[in-house]
């Protein structure tokens, strides 16, 4: 994104629904769901029109969504946000960055059996190796998490999601452990599927 002065920047809700899909991530690996949830969405993926789909996987969905709402708030149900315990993790929009510090790159899809598709896609990108600066503020007396269990829970994830794009021979093997945000990131890098199925 860029701010009213022209200038890139990552805005903080994107690196903080990141680090909330690499917790839920985490927690599900080490804590894994029920059966009957697998099951559940198992059966509703099913479904053959989208929109039944969608109907279908919003309960399971939910369920594993509200795996952080474990605040207790008088006359509020469990489902509201105000219930979630990452409403004391709070993430600052990135100090802006430079143009210069931007690169074009042309969207390649790879099928697992090795081909590449190129596309007439093109998007705005950070160049490798560009630092990025966030504040992060924990608040503990609502968020169980501590800084040293993000960084863990970041390098589980980030070797999971390795495995998987290995199938693919999609990444170096040099690659440093990290999260990977933006368009055209991959589903991989977004998903818990594979925490819930692995």
């Amino acid at each position: 994104v860029k701010d009213p002065y022209g200038l890139p920047y990552i805005p903080g809700s994107s690196l903080k629904g990141a680090i909330r899909t690499v917790l839920l991530g985490y927690k599900l690996s080490m804590n894994p769901p029920a059966d009957q949830l697998q099951s559940d969405i198992r059966y509703d993926s099913r479904a053959r029109r989208r929109n039944e789909l969608e109907r279908n996987l919003r309960k399971p969905s939910q369920m594993v969504e509200e795996t952080f709402h474990i605040l207790k708030r008088e006359k509020v149900k469990k489902e509201n946000a105000v219930c979630d315990e990452l409403s004391g993790l709070r993430i600052s929009d990135s100090k802006p960055l430079n143009t210069q510090d931007l690169i074009l790159c042309q969207k390649i899809d790879k099928g697992i059996d090795g081909n590449n598709q190129i596309l007439p896609t093109f998007r705005e990108c950070l160049k490798p190796e560009i630092k990025i600066y966030f504040d992060m503020t924990i608040d503990e007396s609502i968020c169980n998490y501590k800084k040293s269990d993000i960084l863990e829970a970041v390098a589980y994830f980030f070797d999971n999601v390795n495995k998987q794009y290995k199938k693919y021979g999609a990444l170096s093997q040099n690659r440093k452990c990290g999260i990977t945000i933006g368009g055209g990131a991959g589903y991989i890098s977004k998903t818990v599927l594979y925490n819930i199925y692995p």
